[in-house]
């Protein structure tokens, strides 16, 4: 069974921690279900107003694995709660207890927003749990990452892949998407095109502040051709003041990394966490000083002209920070997607995808590293 967890771990020069565990009190199951608990988070942010406030997300909600469903060769979705609500979680925090405080639903000029792909072709194709396919959802969102930025929560998801503006009360005020013509998904086309070629299932999955600017990371590589021999990530800059993109950065992927799982800040830098289902979970210090700003270029005809990237421009330098594999509680995880640093102190969050392999035990779990 996978469980959720909310990790803290301390920055020291230490060849042993131990973890304690702590239950997440107080988790309500979904209202319309029976026995599924609010699970699935995926991002964390400390509350910088007040630090007993942990903020995190649901993604959209219990589904199966990826199968298909219609014999058409393309790899589908089951929803088991086609209606179910993305939600913001609210936990509340003390020395040795972390509970669940409340949610917030987030809406749409106050109708609950869904968690169903948005448009044939770039989406997986819905069904319910009988297998009969669903509607797709021009504004359903599927969320990976959330900051709180003074009266608004930022948060990015994996259709669009998108950036939603978010007021305290859970309306979605604004949401951006990759300017592309052939987009039909509800939002203002702020983001540069090439984000909508994304692998299927891989958009955004990590949103932190640095120096009054968002970052906003895609999960995995954009399978061009040549992207995909590169192996090259994005990070993107955001303004919430002008609400404008103001910069367009790459990276590359670690040889033993599949996909990025979330960003935080830490004394002025980004920390990214890379990592693979099995024994890679490492974080890196970016580094955005000398990297090429892309904002503006025309990136997949650029990676067709150039065999090697890096060799003309500047891609993000990349520091080891931490390797997480040093803890075998954290190596048998396979999605760590939620991090953020207090008091030196990282804190990591992983989706337990709604513990729908066993129906009788869906706690989640704290673990407190100490000396």
């Amino acid at each position: 069974m996978k469980i959720n967890y909310l990790i803290i771990f301390l920055f020291v020069s230490c060849s042993k921690l131990s973890l304690n565990k702590f239950e997440i009190k107080g988790t309500p199951k979904i209202k319309s279900h029976s026995f599924i608990k609010i699970g699935g988070l995926s991002g964390l942010n400390v509350n910088k107003a007040d630090k007993t406030e942990l903020i995190s997300i649901t993604d959209r909600g219990p589904n199966t694995k990826a199968k298909d469903f219609n014999k058409d060769g393309i790899r589908d979705r089951g929803f088991i709660q086609p209606k179910y609500n993305p939600q913001i979680i609210i936990l509340e925090k003390s020395k040795n207890e972390i509970k669940f405080k409340k949610s917030i639903a987030l809406r749409y000029e106050n109708k609950k927003a869904s968690g169903l792909p948005n448009q044939r072709g770039f989406d997986e194709m819905p069904f319910n749990s009988k297998e009969k396919r669903l509607k797709f959802d021009q504004k359903g969102i599927d969320p990976e990452g959330i900051v709180k930025v003074e009266n608004f929560y930022w948060i990015v998801e994996e259709y669009g892949p998108s950036l939603l503006k978010v007021d305290l009360e859970g309306n979605i005020v604004n949401r951006y998407v990759p300017d592309l013509n052939k987009s039909r998904r509800f939002g203002l086309k702020k983001l540069p095109e090439v984000l909508a070629y994304r692998k299927l299932n891989r958009g955004f999955e990590g949103i932190t502040l640095l120096s009054n600017k968002l970052y906003l990371v895609l999960q995995s590589p954009i399978p061009f051709k040549n992207w995909k021999d590169q192996r090259i990530g994005h990070l993107i800059e955001f303004d919430p003041k002008t609400e404008e993109t103001t910069g367009h950065y790459l990276f590359s992927f670690d040889k033993k990394g599949r996909k990025i799982g979330a960003l935080a800040t830490y004394k002025n830098k980004i920390l990214m966490l890379e990592q693979n289902a099995d024994t890679f979970k490492t974080v890196f210090s970016l580094d955005l000083k000398d990297a090429t700003n892309f904002l503006g270029f025309n990136i997949e005809n650029l990676l067709k002209t150039h065999k090697d990237l890096k060799s003309e421009y500047n891609l993000i330098k990349k520091d080891l920070l931490i390797d997480l594999t040093r803890y075998s509680e954290l190596t048998e995880q396979e999605k760590i997607e939620g991090m953020d640093v207090y008091n030196s102190s990282l804190l990591l969050i992983i989706d337990n995808d709604f513990d729908l392999d066993d129906e009788d035990d869906q706690r989640s779990y704290l673990f407190e590293a100490k000396l």
